[in-house]
């Protein structure tokens, strides 16, 4: 039972966190792009130039540009071989090109990144993205203008770390029709999303002068986390299971929670689906193919795994005090699980949110909130905080992948 109530009490702060999550966003963005003339295009694929590896796909064949982040799932048409594709300022952006057919063609790949982190941007909201000439180098897409350094400002460290993504674009590609009827779910408000969310213990947030305390990593007990995003035209009342790979199927996933009606967009709830072991442990879900039942609808969907620790950065929490005890405000150091301390925390992180909690879990204050324009590392309440009650944060941030992580910090005994 003591296993069980801590997996309720995970799932529903992971529920939480991404449900404030999707308004951590600032306002969109616009990226352009153009294709080769279908002469040019032709002597290019002549020369060897420009064939998609394994297929007779060539760019010219791209006739729609998907762009997706977390919360946001645009389908853009490419006309007279141009588009123009809307971008949410704050989050990582990936654009994959597909045929008539909605067939995967390749995805963006700019500076050896394939998304955008529109994070830092040298004009804020008013930035315009302009990749220019497009080719694609088997399925990568590259542009004859890199933004990197120009239009969107981030560091070799950064890029760094978010360079080796496996099959996750491919996998986004391969759900566009997850339900199989022929067309993108994204166009009837039908269409699925599977994040991943991870949980942690910290350690002890810092008070004043005293330095926050984290767990060894090499203790750091991960709780892995499957969230399900559906479209609000899915008809859905709570039924919601998860199956497979469906080369080697698990036999311990179970839908441990979910919110309906709550989300602004293209969607219409949001669900929990975890692993657990008697050991009171989460496990991940590997790479795979795998069968969502909705009510009595079928999905067939793609996962990738990315490792936890490829962007895993822990945001570290130190309360500040008044005379009288109270938070005035609250700043934040980012750290790598080795130790080493991030800089800018915008080249990964997209959004903050955070829970003050007393012991049981009741919220204590309003819910902290940080998003690209505001920062990243000082939040202060509109007035000072009676924290004599606060036993532990829940500190979640969303990663350029949409991924979610929660950290949970308990106050210094």
């Amino acid at each position: 039972m003591k296993i069980l109530r801590k997996i309720i009490f995970l799932v529903a702060m992971v529920l939480t966190l991404a449900s404030c999550d999707r308004n951590n966003y600032d306002g969109g963005i616009t990226i352009r792009g153009k294709i080769l003339s279908q002469t040019k295009l032709k002597n290019a694929v002549s020369n060897g130039v420009g064939l998609r590896s394994g297929s007779l796909l060539t760019l010219s064949d791209a006739k729609k540009v998907l762009s997706f982040s977390k919360y946001s799932y645009d389908l853009t048409d490419i006309v007279d071989g141009a588009f123009s594709a809307p971008a949410k300022i704050g989050s990582g952006v990936a654009l994959i090109f597909l045929d008539a057919n909605n067939q995967y063609i390749g995805n963006l790949s700019a500076g050896g990144l394939k998304l955008l982190p529109l994070c830092n941007l040298s004009d804020g909201e008013n930035t315009t993205i302009d990749l220019s000439t497009l080719t694609l180098e088997g399925t990568n897409v590259i542009p004859s203008h890199d933004p990197f350094g120009k239009e969107i400002l981030i560091s070799d460290e950064a890029i760094k770390s978010l360079q080796a993504v496996g099959g996750y674009f491919e996998c986004i590609a391969n759900n566009i029709d997850g339900d199989k009827d022929g067309q993108p779910d994204v166009l009837t408000n039908q269409h699925v999303v599977i994040n991943t969310n991870y949980v942690f213990n910290c350690g002890y947030c810092g008070l004043n002068d005293i330095k926050p305390v984290l767990v060894d990593s090499a203790h750091m007990e991960l709780h892995y986390f499957l969230e399900v995003f559906g479209g609000k035209d899915i008809p859905f009342n709570g039924n919601i299971t998860l199956s497979g790979p469906i080369d080697d199927p698990y036999t311990d996933i179970h839908t441990q929670g979910f919110m309906k009606n709550e989300f602004s967009g293209n969607y219409g709830f949001l669900s929990s689906i975890l692993r657990y072991t008697e050991q009171g442990t989460n496990p991940p879900f590997k790479k795979g193919t795998y069968t969502m039942t909705i009510e009595d609808k079928i999905y067939t969907l793609e996962y990738s795994n990315i490792d936890a620790y490829q962007n895993l950065v822990i945001a570290t929490p130190t309360i500040h005090t008044n005379t009288e005890g109270k938070m005035t405000s609250i700043t934040f150091n980012y750290f790598y699980p080795d130790g080493r301390e991030m800089t800018d925390p915008s080249n990964i992180i997209t959004s903050v949110s955070g829970q003050f909690c007393k012991d049981g879990g009741a919220e204590i204050c309003p819910m902290l909130r940080m998003k690209a324009s505001t920062g990243f590392l000082e939040y202060k309440p509109e007035s000072p905080v009676d924290i004599s009650s606060l036993h532990h944060l829940n500190i979640g941030y969303d990663d350029l992948l949409g991924n979610t992580y929660g950290c949970i910090f308990h106050m210094v005994e």
